[in-house]
């Protein structure tokens, strides 16, 4: 930046404007991606932390229903509360899940 002074005018600045180079660019680029890793791993550990204290107060209140994926066995949660909707396929391995498989899967763990 380069200062100047003009006839009355007091001090002007001027800035000389440059294109990065392409080397400059690729360094900009990964470091901002390397920000947003680092700033998403982040978030996301808060999300994981704060669904495991929401899951085990739910479970602590009896608020927490527990099953099995029927096709893929996967052990699935859902949260016992009103206008709270069932998930109705397996986030693990997409198959639909009805209330006739919750059923099933609650009928054959009591018989256990």
């Amino acid at each position: 930046m380069a200062l100047s002074s003009g006839e009355g005018r007091g001090i002007i600045m001027s800035q000389e404007k440059r294109k990065m180079t392409t080397k400059e660019l690729t360094t900009a680029v990964h470091n901002l991606g390397q920000a947003m890793n680092h700033m998403s791993t982040l978030v996301a550990n808060d999300i994981q932390q704060i669904m495991g204290v929401l899951g085990g107060v739910l479970q602590h209140m009896d608020l927490l229903e527990t099953f099995n994926c029927p096709s893929c066995g996967e052990e699935l949660s859902h949260p016992k509360l009103e206008g709270v909707v069932r998930p109705t396929h397996c986030p693990k391995c997409g198959s639909e899940i009805t209330d006739d498989d919750l059923e099933l899967v609650k009928s054959l763990t009591e018989e256990e």
